[in-house]
């Protein structure tokens, strides 16, 4: 998914088409293999960045992360998207840290669950 550079949001729900689909038991759980935000890193700008302690390095969540879902929940994450300029060589860049947050919200009993990010 590209997206524009303005806050904004996307949802992962489960629908069927030709049959009627029991609310109830959605689950929702998932795995984020990737979820990253501008041009990516190269090599020798990843490797600089592992000199930097975590807290200045996130330039990304954690890749293959899974997150669970339970009968009638359903999973929100919120990403703070930071434009970061690292000057840390002689060859300053630019990455975007994010920040991630991630919660389990109860549905209620006639609406699907959804997987839904939104970032700013």
């Amino acid at each position: 998914v590209l997206v524009n550079r303005v806050p904004g949001n996307f949802h992962i729900t489960a629908h069927q088409s030709h049959e009627s689909q029991n609310a109830k038991r959605t689950n929702i759980s998932h795995i984020v293999h990737r979820l990253t935000f501008g041009e990516p890193l190269n090599r020798w700008q990843r490797r600089k960045l592992g000199y930097l302690a975590d807290q200045h390095a996130r330039v990304a969540p954690k890749p293959d992360a899974a997150f669970k879902g339970a009968h009638h929940r359903g999973v929100h994450h919120h990403l703070h998207v930071v434009p970061t300029r690292y000057d840390v060589t002689r060859r300053p860049f630019a990455a975007f840290q994010t920040l991630h947050h991630v919660h389990s919200v109860i549905y209620p009993l006639d609406t699907a669950p959804e997987a839904r990010f939104a970032y700013d």
